[in-house]
């Protein structure tokens, strides 16, 4: 008979801080390097956009496959596997840095007027650290992916069917996010306290992070006797009638969520009026996923997740108060928890295709607000918009009300 994993207070929290705590390291290191590189020049104007969706097709739309590799055994592996490929990242990262200041310091010294400069081997060189930028960028992302299926695997299959696990995990990535794209608009901050960062969370996770014994059965594992192919094995998923559908209805919350959470930069400036500071947004978004697991296992998913949604439709969409906005930024979030471990109950047996499966979704919503919220807003303008998101966050609440149905008892492992 199949057991879940063997959990002491302190091994689960250990193992739940040390991938947390990496989490904030890989992200931060993710957009210092993408926005370091920017500031630096190696990557143009006429480029950043294209390559920063270029990241996020790596980073988000590789955690399914890279997901369905791995289980809570090989979870350790997979994130140290993201430390390496992200170490090198960084490291060609600094490189381009080098290089971009040595041409600056030529440019200086050399009697080429900008011109002549750029079309000739000035230009050259920056042209070939273009190419070198998108290639850190890659490498960052695909490292970015298999820390995220690591730490995604670990968060879900400990203390089965609770929701605060898959929070608190989520949570520190924003942080990371938004104190990184900070840092890496300065140049006092150097490329070497990321790979300093890197090196103790590696560390952390691989002496922290739990390990099984060999033979156990844990939970994100195939169900004893599963002898399909992988890939009939992983569309079974979607011929069961029941699981499908609060799948499907998770994914959708993930992909608009997403979407709203896109456009909530420029919806927040234009409230605060440029006089807040950027990181309160990144503060919302952290308080409001790492509380909204523990309020879902208190009160129950479907009064939180639908109840968060429709309270922020109002504070989102309707209300011109700036800190009013930061609440709907926060109850937006507390559903984070939720779609998480939903999909994660649902797909039993392959938590990290779950986990996989809820960043493709969020990557969904990244290209469909590249792809429309422009041209809406220039042919409608901010109010047609609020009123699209408010549509978009009511049929969320509606989603996620169906995505925490289940047919009978429903576990990550059976």
């Amino acid at each position: 008979m199949e057991t879940p994993i063997k959990n002491t207070v302190a091994s689960d929290i250990a193992s739940l801080g040390s991938f947390s705590l990496a989490h904030f390291v890989v992200d931060f290191c993710c957009a210092f390097l993408l926005f370091r590189l920017y500031a630096v020049g190696s990557v143009s104007h006429d480029d950043v956009g294209l390559y920063f969706l270029i990241y996020n097709a790596f980073a988000f739309g590789l955690e399914c496959i890279i997901g369905a590799f791995f289980n809570a055994k090989t979870a350790r592996i997979c994130s140290c596997l993201g430390f390496v490929l992200l170490a090198f990242g960084l490291g060609l990262g600094a490189y381009i840095e080098q290089i971009v200041a040595k041409l600056n310091m030529a440019f200086a010294q050399s009697s080429y007027d900008v011109g002549s400069f750029v079309t000739g081997v000035g230009g050259a060189k920056i042209e070939r650290l273009s190419r070198y930028s998108l290639y850190s960028f890659i490498l960052a992302g695909i490292g970015n992916a298999f820390f995220h299926v690591g730490g995604g695997i670990d968060a879900l299959s400990r203390n089965i069917g609770k929701y605060w696990r898959g929070g608190v995990f989520i949570s520190t990535g924003g942080l990371g996010i938004g104190l990184g794209g900070l840092l890496g608009r300065e140049r006092e901050f150097a490329f070497e306290w990321g790979f300093f960062g890197l090196v103790i969370s590696a560390a952390c996770v691989w002496f922290l992070g739990r390990s099984t014994i060999v033979g156990e059965k844990v939970a994100g594992d195939p169900k004893e006797g599963e002898s399909d192919p992988m890939v009939r094995r992983y569309m079974r998923l979607f011929y069961d009638n029941w699981r499908v559908i609060p799948l499907l209805a998770a994914l959708g919350v993930v992909g608009a969520r997403s979407y709203v959470g896109f456009t909530a930069p420029d919806l927040f400036a234009e409230r605060s009026n440029l006089s807040w500071n950027p990181m309160i947004l990144c503060y919302a978004a952290f308080a409001g996923k790492f509380l909204g697991g523990f309020c879902a296992d208190f009160l129950g998913p479907r009064k939180v997740g639908a109840g968060a949604l429709l309270f922020a439709i109002p504070a989102l969409c309707c209300c011109d108060d700036a800190s009013f906005f930061l609440f709907g930024v926060f109850l937006l979030n507390m559903t984070t928890a939720i779609t998480l471990t939903t999909a994660a109950q649902t797909c039993v047996g392959r938590v990290g295709f779950a986990f996989g499966l809820t960043t493709l979704a969020l990557l969904g919503g990244c290209l469909a607000y590249e792809l429309t919220v422009n041209v809406y807003l220039d042919a409608f303008g901010h109010d047609a918009v609020n009123v699209a998101l408010g549509v978009i966050l009511a049929v969320s609440a509606i989603a996620i009300w169906v995505s925490t149905w289940k047919k009978g008892k429903t576990e990550i492992i059976k």
